[in-house]
């Protein structure tokens, strides 16, 4: 490539950003940076506004000055000389010169020496060239050129501009602010259609540093921020020592859907393919995506190579799937927001069981994902009533796990009405169970259908210094049941109803202290629910449960109507909740600093309805505890405790610690203890080294119930303002031995790099599903710092 014009090597940065309209961040109006993608550290602005733009450049005149001119005759054309301070204009265009001739043959300016070009979203600065504005041709040699406004800038041996086709020859490309070339795109020919926002060029070379990273004979890429099909940077990561390259290419087939394919070349595994098409219109958002490969070559990773080494496992046990085509499939759809109709599908499938965690290794937590959802939902709503018909089922992705019921369908149609402070409401629910080995020969599994009715009516009145919220309702179940497992002279139809009475109240109380107030927030919840006897629920001895179990007690479950979820049985209740609330609030800034709220639920009588047939004696609850603290304007405390008075214990606590700055740090500090089951420890976070541009990544996952290691994973961060790169070292524990604590422990271990050139696209979304996984917070992070 030939030099370029001494004006872009000057030494002087300042200068060169201030000769092609570089405005740093901090001098931009707050409008102007509005328009910005975050982490933006500046932008390119045109000195010709947009009101001075015309339509037709052949209906404006051509205003020309200079020190001094000549004129004289070329064969029968006039040709004039303009020397010194040369200014050119027509209309929105403008050219500046030391000296120009202009011929009236061919209607156009030569300039041998240093020249500017100017129009409203373009800038070329050359060491000579020639001009035509009326035909709009800017044909020019060692030239600086600027897009103002998807802020990309480059130089060329020569370009040539025929209105908004940009052609340069011998040339490169950047979206770095002047001063840095961090990374270019350098090629034989480079094409600019800048008001399609596309390019394409030949020979090209990706330098990054100075350094050529890699090459494509032939390459189309987005300017700025526009959609452009080609291909997209590879992605490449090492796991469980097994290399993986993923290669993707974007099509940009129509404004409102694309489709991204991706070859995944893996060393272990074959050729994988994925298709990942998105589709947009004024109904319905949907993204579905395909993958395939056909004829897993089952090569070993070195996890399962130890496996086979110490006798644990076989060739056939660690790789069964080996010969065989694995494919994934994933539809989701949104449909009517904003309408009264909506709809949605999430329907997941793969076809095998090993299938998450042999392909899905960007994901921290694919181990333990059970369970894929596949459903497919609708409903209208009506001006007192909705309706929602939903139907779902779970494809089990572990050997060992029960299969839910199959919802075939399941419908709600659920009425409100109001009249002052009076409410009611008529929640009606018809569901079909159907389960996958129904069918099966010898299976005794029980199916059938489901109505559960609640209707109530109840009063909402609310003062200054408390509330009153007594309320009445029926609830109703009853069942149609298959007949064919059931044990003869069994009640195929069993049904009750069981009346229902709930009186909850509270008064607020408050005190100003010095720069806060602090309130006293008492609550009184009594539930009343007669008790039916439900042992007709039943089939050989053993209760129907097509889909409840008892929730998970904490503060807010003192205040429900029942302590099942699901709808298999109806609460048998005498009980009084009692809460009690203080919260501390800024006197200024009216921001809650403090909440801490304790109860605890007396029973009156004993509970018989249960799921296992055994009555619930005890005579009060356990204490539960909610804390929510402010501490700081950075740091945020919760903690959520159930505490059994009775036998001096703490069954539940959930303690966590988060921490966000103006600076972009955030860290997370969790510790979960269920007492005789679990606990475990998390840490997480995000930090800025030096400044805003490096950060330290990490994630730590440690169970103390068995002293090990879960998940680990670190890596850093560096955004400049024209790329971005990310490396990540992970290390999961090997999902069979999960849920084995005896078992000797090996864990899978990976590292994924990534780039992303702003201005030319980047590699895809697998690191932002990594850390989206492993730090809580990090979407709003990654909106609001890098996007």
């Amino acid at each position: 490539m030939a030099s370029v014009s001494p004006l872009i090597h000057a030494n002087n940065h300042s200068s060169l950003k201030h000769i092609l309209d570089w405005v740093p961040l901090s001098q931009l109006t707050e409008e102007q940076k509005s328009q910005l993608p975050l982490g933006s550290c500046g932008a390119y602005i045109s000195p010709i506004a947009e009101q001075d733009i015309t339509t037709d450049l052949n209906q404006e005149p051509t205003e020309t000055s200079s020190n001094q001119s000549k004129i004289n005759e070329v064969d029968g054309f006039k040709e004039i000389t303009l020397i010194g301070d040369v200014i050119i204009k027509q209309g929105y265009q403008q050219l500046t010169a030391d000296q120009a001739i202009y011929s009236e043959r061919t209607g156009s300016f030569t300039i041998d020496g240093e020249l500017t070009v100017r129009q409203p979203d373009l800038l070329f600065i050359a060491d000579r060239g020639k001009v035509n504005q009326q035909k709009d041709q800017v044909d020019i040699e060692n030239a600086t050129y600027v897009i103002h406004s998807v802020n990309i800038r480059g130089q060329g041996e020569r370009i040539f501009k025929d209105k908004e086709i940009i052609n340069l020859t011998s040339s490169q490309y950047t979206f770095c602010e002047p001063g840095n070339n961090d990374w270019a795109l350098k090629g034989s020919t480079i094409t600019i259609d800048t008001e399609k926002n596309q390019g394409k060029a030949t020979n090209v070379r990706l330098i990054v540093k100075g350094i050529p990273v890699f090459y494509w004979p032939y390459l189309r890429f987005p300017v700025g921020n526009a959609r452009q099909s080609g291909f997209l940077f590879p992605s490449l990561s090492l796991s469980d020592g097994s290399i993986n390259l993923s290669v993707p290419y974007y099509f940009n087939l129509a404004p409102n859907y694309d489709l991204i394919f991706t070859p995944h070349f893996l060393q272990n595994h074959g050729t994988l393919f994925e298709a990942n098409t998105r589709h947009l219109n004024r109904h319905f958002k949907t993204d579905i995506k395909l993958t395939h490969l056909s004829d897993d070559s089952g090569k070993l990773s070195d996890s399962k190579k130890e496996l086979i080494t110490n006798g644990t496992s076989t060739v056939d046990e660690v790789t069964p799937f080996a010969g065989d085509d694995r494919w994934s499939v994933g539809i989701h759809q949104l449909g009517g927001q904003g309408k009264r109709w909506f709809s949605e599908i999430d329907y997941n499938e793969v076809s095998d069981n090993d299938y998450l965690k042999d392909f899905s290794g960007s994901t921290l937590n694919s181990n333990s994902e059970v369970s894929l959802n596949q459903q497919i939902k609708a409903g209208y709503q009506f001006d007192h009533w909705l309706l929602t018909i939903n139907t779902q089922q779970f494809q089990t992705v572990e050997d060992e796990l029960t299969r839910p019921f199959k919802l075939l369908p399941q419908i709600n149609f659920d009425g409100e009405y109001y009249s002052g402070d009076w409410t009611t409401t008529l929640d009606n629910e018809w569901t079909r169970f159907d389960h996958s080995f129904a069918d099966t020969v010898g299976s005794n599994i029980l199916t059938g259908d489901r109505a559960s009715l609640k209707y109530g009516i109840g009063l909402d009145r609310d003062w200054d210094a408390g509330f009153l919220r007594p309320r009445v309702q029926i609830r109703h179940l009853a069942y149609q049941l298959n007949d064919r497992v059931l044990t003869t002279g069994a009640n195929a139809n069993p049904s009750i109803t069981v009346p229902q009475a709930i009186i909850d109240g509270g008064l607020y109380f408050d005190r100003d202290g010095s720069g806060y107030q602090q309130t006293f927030e008492p609550r009184l919840y009594y539930f009343y629910s007669v008790h039916k006897d439900q042992t007709n629920l039943t089939r050989t001895g053993r209760n129907i449960n097509f889909d409840t179990g008892i929730k998970t007690f904490n503060y807010n479950e003192l205040f429900t109507d029942t302590r099942f979820s699901g709808g298999d049985r109806i609460d048998d209740a005498n009980q009084l909740s009692i809460g009690l609330t203080t919260r501390l609030i800024g006197a200024s800034s009216g921001k809650e600093l403090l909440s801490f709220s304790v109860g605890k639920a007396l029973y009156f009588e004993e509970r018989r309805v249960s799921l296992s047939g055994a009555r619930d004696t005890e005579n009060n609850s356990s204490i539960a505890a909610l804390v929510t603290s402010n501490i700081t304007d950075n740091w945020t405390f919760t903690n959520d405790t159930v505490y059994d008075d009775d036998e001096n214990r703490t069954e539940i606590s959930t303690t966590s610690f988060k921490y966000r700055n103006d600076n972009s740090s955030l860290v997370n500090l969790t510790h979960r203890n269920v007492s005789n089951s679990s606990e475990q420890a998390e840490v997480s976070f995000i930090l800025p080294l030096f400044s805003n541009s490096w950060s330290i990544i990490g994630h730590y996952d440690y169970d103390y119930r068995n002293d090990r290691d879960l998940e680990q994973l670190y890596g850093f961060e560096y955004h400049s303002c024209c790329y971005r790169v990310r490396f990540s070292y992970t290390r999961t524990i090997n999902d069979d031995k999960l849920n084995n604590a005896t078992a000797s422990i090996d864990y899978d271990e990976g590292v994924i790099l990534e780039f992303q050139f702003f201005g030319l696209g980047g590699m895809g979304k697998q690191f932002n599903k990594l850390l989206d996984d492993a730090i809580d917070g990090y979407d709003q992070w990654q909106a609001t710092y890098r996007e």
